[in-house]
């Protein structure tokens, strides 16, 4: 998990791995969000462990409070995706917008500082024990700098 200190606009986190001759090099970067989440970075097409131990490093170029870092070597599992269907939408200030948020096209809907929207979805009926729930969202953001 990561977490900056700052609104930041510009990528401030890099992820480097060495090449044949030991030179760090950016595989991924990012700009991590101003309040706690968790980024999830596919490193799996750059680290070749060909002597039995994988070297990465994280290159800061701003200041952010690093929680935890974990790399998830396992081969991947097999999956069942089944999509829950988004029910309602409510915006705290504009209210209903489910049916800005439906489909994935050029309408939006828009959260300006302390604002929030509450999802709630169907369940797709799960006959094994153990549920992930990934959560995906189309669009983009501006920090805003105080």
């Amino acid at each position: 998990m990561l977490r900056t200190d700052r609104y930041l606009v510009k990528v401030s986190i890099h992820i480097q791995v060495p090449d044949e001759k030991g030179y760090w090099n950016d595989v991924a970067s990012f700009i991590p969000r101003h309040y706690w989440s968790t980024d999830i970075i596919d490193l799996s097409k750059f680290l070749h462990n060909v002597e039995g131990s994988i070297k990465i490093r994280l290159y800061f170029t701003a200041n952010h409070k690093l929680d935890f870092v974990g790399l998830d070597t396992s081969p991947q599992a097999t999956m069942n995706m089944q999509l829950g269907q988004l029910i309602s939408a409510i915006h705290s200030v504009s209210g209903d917008v489910t049916a800005s948020l439906l489909y994935s096209d050029s309408t939006y809907a828009e959260l300006l500082p302390e604002e929030c929207i509450e999802l709630n979805f169907t369940l797709p009926q799960q006959t094994v024990e153990v549920r992930t729930y990934i959560f995906i969202v189309e669009g983009h953001y501006y920090t805003i700098t105080p």
